[in-house]
């Protein structure tokens, strides 16, 4: 999945991780994640890699969702449901700055999509 490099190198790894992590616990979420966050925050090509990926920003936020309803029915979180919310939040923020920054049509139309997403759902 990664090179010598620390550079995404190959999508249907990211596609499978995604589907491990929608199964897991807290702890596998919490260090899946962690690892997203950390390859886009060292090599902006990987961000591209996983925002172009098809389907991640609405995994991402289909994965986010429930925890943010316990946040509001029981007021807080606690350990790791709180630690995998907060860096699903992190790499959300991580990517939409990729983003942002990259002049690419493809990243703008995902950018555009997500945050149109709260209004489609």
């Amino acid at each position: 999945m990664i090179d010598e490099c620390d550079q995404v190198k190959c999508i249907p790894h990211l596609q499978l991780l995604t589907t491990l992590v929608t199964h897991s616990n807290n702890l596998i979420r919490q260090r899946a994640l962690t690892d997203l966050e950390m390859l886009a925050k060292w090599d902006a090509n990987n961000g591209v890699q996983i925002m172009m990926m098809p389907q991640f920003h609405n995994w991402l936020l289909e994965l986010l969702m429930p925890y943010q309803d316990m946040a509001s029915k029981y007021a807080s979180l606690q350990g790791s449901a709180l630690a995998v919310y907060d860096i699903a939040c992190k790499l959300h923020t991580v990517l939409l700055k990729i983003a942002c920054v990259n002049s690419e049509e493809e990243a703008y139309k995902k950018v555009n999509f997500v945050a149109r997403w709260p209004s489609i759902v």
